[in-house]
């Protein structure tokens, strides 16, 4: 083994070895299962009888009561000083299905084994070729930073993920668009296709693969992508959408400290069924109020109460899908300009 080049990664091994070794030697984590699993009973003894817990929740350490729904016994909480986090919420009205949040987490993972500051990949290789391992690191930072971007296709174009795909000719014609997309990336961005590319052809490139990978953002410019309905209509739609499908409702209401707040939320409808099942299994109760809905009762630990609705909030909105023509209908303008 070179020392220059890479004995530091037999130092680290050795540090990472006797760490272990320590912590079997001395029992620490037979330790923290017993003071955790202690901590819990504790806790459980003192809140679990409580009117306004609704669990104890956690493994091993740390451990949290959570309280439930109730936003005025959330403020009196975190007035008298405690840590109260509420859940839910979407990104800037932003309704985004949630396996595509977790890919676009989960891609940039992935690339922390090459960028800054962990970069263990980019160590790894720079021990095996013998050079500098800044120098690499650097050099292999450089070329993932055109790729940073690939993860928010999944978040404004989820027929990546499959979501959405309707048939097999859709399969097909999604698998052929990316895969050629990916392709005039690359060519994009490495400054070659079958020559050299001048700057100007780049930007051209970049400019077809923008259309390739995110065809919704011209086509929702030509033709709305959702019509709204009243709210006095969310029990009927509910009931008359297909099996697995999701509903965008937008809500309004007060958060835990009091400030007016809409969002909007994908509510899993799951099997087909009568409205009121369905909402029940979604753990929502709603109550016609006039022209509006009001959420009267939001069960606790409920995928409801995950999405952040809360009790009291009313029905503001509800968005379906418009009828319009499917986007990959703009696909020949765009095969046409890439030639």
């Amino acid at each position: 083994m070179c020392i220059r080049d890479s004995g530091y990664l037999a130092v680290a091994c050795t540090a990472a070895l006797a760490v272990q070794c320590v912590i079997a030697r001395d029992g620490l984590l037979q330790a923290v299962q017993r003071q955790g699993q202690g901590l819990r009973e504790r806790l459980q003894a003192a809140f679990g009888a409580h009117p306004q817990v609704g669990d104890i929740r956690g493994r091993k350490t740390p451990f949290d009561p959570t309280l439930k729904p109730d936003a005025q016994v959330r403020r009196e909480a975190m007035a008298r000083g405690l840590m109260v986090y509420p859940m839910g919420g979407t990104l800037g009205g932003l309704l985004v299905p949630l396996i595509a949040v977790h890919m676009f987490v989960f891609y940039f993972g992935l690339m922390a084994d090459i960028t800054p500051p962990m970069g263990l990949a980019s160590f790894a290789a720079a021990a095996i070729a013998r050079s500098d391992p800044i120098k690499t690191g650097i050099t292999a930072f450089n070329y993932s930073m055109r790729t940073a971007i690939l993860p928010f296709l999944f978040i404004f174009n989820t027929q990546l993920l499959l979501i959405g795909i309707e048939n097999w000719a859709h399969l097909l014609l999604t698998i052929t668009i990316s895969i050629t997309a990916m392709l005039v990336f690359a060519a994009a961005t490495q400054g070659y296709f079958l020559v050299r590319s001048r700057w100007y052809e780049s930007i051209a490139l970049l400019l077809v693969v923008f259309a390739l990978f995110r065809p919704g953002f011209f086509w929702d410019e030509l033709y709305a992508p959702f019509v709204e309905a009243p709210a006095a209509e969310f029990r009927k739609l509910v009931e008359a959408a297909p099996a697995g499908a999701n509903k965008r409702v937008w809500i309004e209401g007060q958060d835990i400290n009091g400030k007016d707040v809409r969002k909007g939320v994908l509510m899993p409808l799951g099997d087909a069924a009568a409205a009121r099942e369905r909402l029940r299994k979604l753990g929502l109760t709603v109550v016609p109020l006039g022209n509006e809905m009001q959420i009267a009762q939001v069960q606790f630990g409920s995928k409801a109460d995950k999405l952040g609705i809360g009790q009291g909030f009313r029905i503001a909105g509800i968005q379906k899908p418009a009828d319009r023509p499917s986007k990959e209908g703009c696909s020949s303008p765009r095969w046409r300009c890439w030639a």
